[in-house]
C-alpha cells in the first residue's frame, strides 16, 4: 500500500529532502526562504514528494545536440522566456 498524506512517512524530513536534492541542509534553509514548499506539522517541517520533484523538474536544462534544429515553436518559446 503506497502511503498518502496522511501517512507521515510520506513526508519528507529536511535531512530526506537535502539528500533527495544532493544539496547541505543550510541550502535547504535557504531554499525555503526562497519560496520552496514546505509542511509544518506540531513544530516539525516536513516536505512533500511531489514538490520536491517539481523544484527539480523546474530547473531542468535541455540540451540540443550539435547540427540539430530547434523547432521554431520552441525557438519563439526561448525568445520571449529571455
Amino acid at each position: 500500500m503506497l502511503p498518502t498524506m496522511q501517512d507521515e512517512s510520506y513526508l519528507r524530513t529536511k535531512q530526506q529532502a537535502a539528500k533527495y536534492l544532493n544539496v547541505s541542509q543550510g541550502s535547504i534553509e535557504r531554499l525555503m526562504r526562497a519560496g520552496l514548499p514546505y509542511v509544518k506539522l506540531r513544530g516539525l517541517v516536513r516536505f512533500r514528494p511531489e514538490d520536491l520533484a517539481a523544484y527539480i523538474e523546474a530547473r531542468l536544462v535541455e540540451r540540443i545536440p550539435e547540427g540539430r534544429k530547434v523547432p521554431q515553436s520552441a525557438a519563439n518559446t526561448k525568445a520571449s522566456e529571455a
